[in-house]
């Protein structure tokens, strides 16, 4: 503790200050190669990563202070990686290709979706927080893997509509309340009929739909129904905008933790079916097609993708939760709906 809080306090300082990431970065390189046993081929800001890696791994953290420490030093990290690539001062004409910024591209960033699917709430609600800033220092760089288009859920000027600090909030109605308020926005973008996508492909998979899904497996008491079932709804609006692999990912997924949730069944049961409520894609059976023209392939007299991944593996598996086996007080088994 004693060795760790003070390396912490320092990258979590300012830019100019000793021991800051822009500091052991350029100053402290060689000794930071020399301790971590870094290859030559380590240079600039991927010297860092050895600290960034450990400044994620002290979020889990039992210890408040060290994993504030962390955060702290992570949005530190952020702050000087943007305000870089805004000076572009690595002689690259395009902001996106600067080092900086490749570094939270290909680094900070895949650290942080993996952390948003941790069960373990305290740490993921720091990897939430620590998307927000992401989504708020890069919203003018072009790469949708920085999720600049989740600014608009960030609100500086009204905290209480912010999503990302009420999905976060200790408070139950809090975080229902950021469900529907996204739920609201998706759907009156949708009813709109603009054929620009509000969010990315990314965005949608990668962060919302796994903090709109959390709540339902995580359910335990009576007092998080209310807060379950706006989760529920949730994931069958953001169902609405996916590309069909993800949906079909997505809704395989829930098929299989059917059996694996017990105590959840009600509520993943509600789930399968505002995913399919949300289903959107164009289905070929391939019954219209003639099957003598020789410029027919097999493939679309099969049908699409789509029929075929339905026909093939979802429809059988939602027919087999149909029927329910049963032994009664004889020992025999019965089938029943």
């Amino acid at each position: 503790f004693e060795r760790i809080l003070p390396v912490l306090n320092g990258l979590g300082a300012n830019t100019q200050t000793k021991g800051s990431w822009l500091d052991l970065s350029m100053v402290d390189g060689e000794k930071l190669q020399r301790t971590f046993k870094l290859s030559k081929t380590y240079t600039g800001s991927r010297i860092l990563l050895p600290l960034i890696y450990t400044c994620f791994h002290l979020l889990y953290d039992s210890d408040g202070v060290i994993s504030r420490a962390s955060s702290k030093a992570l949005r530190s990290l952020l702050e000087i990686s943007s305000e870089l690539a805004t000076q572009k001062n690595d002689g690259t004409k395009d902001p996106n290709q600067n080092s900086w910024v490749k570094l939270i591209e290909t680094t900070f960033v895949p650290c942080l979706k993996n952390g948003i699917m941790t069960k373990e709430i305290g740490p993921r609600r720091s990897f939430v927080v620590l998307i927000s800033h992401v989504a708020r220092h890069f919203d003018g760089c072009n790469s949708v893997h920085l999720y600049g288009d989740l600014r608009c859920l960030i609100r500086d000027d009204e905290p209480d509509l912010d999503f990302f600090l009420n999905i976060t909030h200790v408070q139950l109605h809090r975080r229902a309340r950021a469900l529907k308020r996204l739920r609201t926005l998706l759907s009156t973008h949708h009813d709109s009929n603009d054929d620009q996508t509000l969010f990315s492909d990314q965005s949608f998979a990668n962060i919302l739909l796994p903090l709109a899904m959390h709540p339902v497996y995580e359910y335990k008491t009576k007092a998080e129904e209310a807060y379950v079932i706006e989760a529920i709804a949730s994931v069958g609006e953001i169902a609405k905008h996916l590309p069909w692999s993800k949906y079909n990912n997505m809704l395989q997924s829930v098929l299989n933790n059917l059996v694996r949730y017990p105590d959840q069944e009600r509520f993943l049961i509600a789930m399968i079916c505002s995913i399919i409520d949300a289903f959107h894609f164009s289905v070929d059976t391939g019954e219209g097609t003639n099957v003598n023209d020789e410029t027919q392939t097999q493939n679309s007299s099969q049908g699409n993708g789509v029929w075929r991944s339905l026909k093939n593996r979802i429809m059988p598996k939602v027919e087999s939760f149909l029927i329910k086996e049963k032994i009664d007080k004889r020992g025999s088994k019965n089938k029943s709906l």
